[in-house]
């Protein structure tokens, strides 16, 4: 990057572009329509550096010169949403959006995970109900910030028995919150803190897309081009229609699943997994796609 740095904008421009649409291509864009474009900045780069060079632009530049390189403008106002699902598709009922857990994806754990979310649950376990475990548990997390948040989704998933790694704050190439980790597989992970927001929204979606993005190109992790991209949250999303076709938008468009967890749903499978000790499935939960729930 300081080589770059130095060099002229008729330059710089160019060479940004050019490994910007490459790291699309990797990751299995259809870039057909700039390929001739492309074309052209590579030739560029190759006589100015001397080779192809691979970096991500929205990473590692400014976004004042991101959006002189791209033609772009900073938004003017803030607003809720930028995707508008039609009006004819919120009418539709949201039962085949639903997926559940069955019975068939658990089996008997092997050893017993003790961390501070089965601190927080076993003393409960006993005294109450499942609903008032819930209820309990989710009054208490509901002034998480992510600080506290993130480690609390990552020891509830090493209690389904899933290999659960957070990621650290600032460490630009670790893009995704945190992984679900197997030996030839994994599952990047989004998460919205109630503090960040309390219905996870569109935006959680479209970043749980980047992550499987950046992990398909990056390689840093090994990733099957066809297992979810997951967003856990707080609460499961307000507008259920808005996001259930974005979801479905994108499976269409770019073959990326986003399967989505509300809080509520993960501690009903904790609590399922430790009264019976028993463990979560990596493959089930790796080819699921929508809204997660009962």
């Amino acid at each position: 990057m300081a080589d770059y740095k130095i060099l002229p904008s008729d330059s710089k421009h160019p060479i940004a572009k050019s490994a910007f649409y490459e790291l699309l291509e990797i990751a299995g864009f259809d870039i057909t329509d700039i390929q001739q474009e492309k074309s052209k900045w590579e030739q560029i780069t190759k006589e100015v550096v001397g080779k192809n060079i691979l970096f991500s632009p929205y990473q590692a530049l400014a976004p004042d010169e991101l959006r002189e390189i791209f033609q772009t403008q900073p938004p003017v106002s803030k607003r809720e949403s930028i995707y508008s699902p039609s009006i004819t598709y919120e009418k539709k009922s949201y039962d085949a959006a639903y997926l559940a857990l069955n019975e068939a994806e658990y089996t008997v754990s092997e050893k017993y995970v003790e961390n501070k979310f089965v601190k927080d649950i076993e003393p409960l376990l006993e005294a109450y109900s499942e609903s008032e475990i819930i209820s309990k548990l989710k009054s208490k997390y509901s002034i998480y910030s992510k600080d506290k948040f993130y480690p609390l989704i990552g020891d509830i998933f090493s209690v389904l028995g899933l290999n659960c790694e957070i990621s650290p704050h600032g460490v630009n190439s670790r893009r995704w919150d945190a992984v679900i980790k197997a030996h030839d597989d994994s599952l990047p992970i989004e998460i919205k803190s109630p503090t960040e927001e309390l219905n996870i929204s569109v935006k959680a979606i479209r970043q749980a897309v980047e992550n499987k993005i950046i992990l398909q190109s990056r390689k840093s992790i090994k990733n099957k081009r066809h297992s979810s991209s997951l967003a856990v949250g707080f609460n499961l999303p307000a507008n259920r229609a808005e996001v259930t076709q974005l979801i479905a938008d994108f499976k269409k468009v770019f073959e990326i699943d986003v399967a989505v967890i509300g809080i509520d749903y993960l501690l009903k499978i904790a609590i399922k997994c430790l009264r019976n000790n028993h463990k979560l499935g990596f493959d089930e939960l790796s080819r699921k796609t929508g809204i997660i729930n009962d």
